[in-house]
């Protein structure tokens, strides 16, 4: 059997990693900020506390809510239907995120 090595080399922006993970970065922190504000759209209002502690850290990747009854409100309780803001979000956050990166990607590739 003969094995040969081969070294190729890719070279140009799309191969730069740097590119590639400023664009992730600025697509995430984008659509942290978008899923945020769907979220907090969706919120039921009786006080506003619940709608006005929507937070989102970029190096966790998470959209949170600290209040403690967010829980209650996105999953419901045996007294009262789920309220799902969050959840029923997702479908739509992930397209602005597949919509974000492919934008961020093609503002660094050319």
């Amino acid at each position: 059997m003969l094995s040969l090595g081969v070294n190729v080399r890719f070279s140009g922006p799309l191969f730069d990693t740097r590119n590639v993970e400023a664009a992730i970065q600025a697509a995430t922190k984008e659509t942290l900020e978008y899923g945020k504000g769907i979220i907090k759209e969706r919120t039921p209002v009786d006080t506003g506390l619940l709608k006005s502690q929507w937070f989102y850290r970029t190096a966790q990747k998470k959209i949170i809510n600290t209040v403690y009854y967010s829980i209650f409100q996105e999953f419901g309780t045996r007294f009262m239907a789920p309220r799902a803001m969050a959840r029923r979000s997702l479908p739509e956050i992930g397209q602005h995120y597949t919509n974000q990166l492919s934008e961020k990607l093609g503002q660094r590739l050319n």
